[in-house]
């Protein structure tokens, strides 16, 4: 979710009966909701800044979806029942559209027309080793010249370590690894990766195949 989205985007004020967090059933008051009766919106937790590691810049935030906010009665505040949970809902959850068009169902794969050359930075639903068929955030958007269809390439970052033994030496003590120079290794490819959604600064990609552990910070380039 980008910063202009969180700004504009219908928001939970409060809970009918006064509870502190809300779930299936439950109704709920949303301020700044322009639609009508029985309209359907994903509510969201705004959670995680998403840095880009190149710049440290903050370029979106994670939003975990908790549920479906059926309207009930429209208004300011309206009035919603939240149905088809997912976790619990909070007050200042933000409530986005659930139109399906905004996200396109067929693609023509194709890989990027420019070099793409960026990392995950985040994993949707938390978890630290990703898989294949999991959803990930990547530092490049439509600045980058991606769109949606767009394959890419994961590659696992090469570890850098010490050389111990230039010159024929096995240094093997802390004093000498600290002298001993650093190398790179090699970038390996771990997975593919499918482009998905597209914003200015980052997308939302599937991981369409793994052939070893993918992590947050691999590096997403041209097949």
């Amino acid at each position: 979710m980008s910063s202009e989205q969180i700004s504009h985007a219908p928001y939970v004020l409060a809970f009918r009966d006064r509870h502190e967090v809300a779930g299936s059933g439950n109704e709920v008051y949303v301020r700044n909701l322009s639609a009508g009766e029985n309209a359907r919106f994903a509510v969201v937790h705004v959670a995680t800044p998403l840095r880009d590691p190149d710049d440290g810049k903050v370029v979106g935030y994670e939003g975990i979806y908790t549920a479906t906010a059926l309207v009930q009665r429209p208004g300011d505040p309206a009035k919603a029942l939240l149905i088809d949970p997912a976790r619990e809902t909070l007050r200042g959850d933000r409530l986005l559209s659930t139109d399906a068009s905004e996200t396109p169902i067929n693609f023509a794969l194709h890989a990027p027309a420019a070099p793409v050359h960026g990392r995950i930075i985040d994993v949707v639903g938390g978890v630290e080793l990703v898989g294949q068929y999991q959803v990930v955030v990547i530092n490049r958007g439509k600045r980058h010249g991606l769109e949606a269809g767009n394959v890419l390439a994961v590659d696992q970052a090469g570890d850098v370590v010490h050389d111990l033994y230039r010159g024929g030496r096995n240094i093997g003590s802390t004093v000498g690894i600290a002298f001993a120079p650093k190398v790179r290794l090699p970038d390996e490819r771990s997975g593919t990766l499918l482009v998905f959604k597209v914003f200015d600064r980052l997308s939302y990609g599937l991981i369409v195949g793994a052939s070893n552990t993918i992590h947050v910070a691999d590096v997403v380039r041209n097949p």
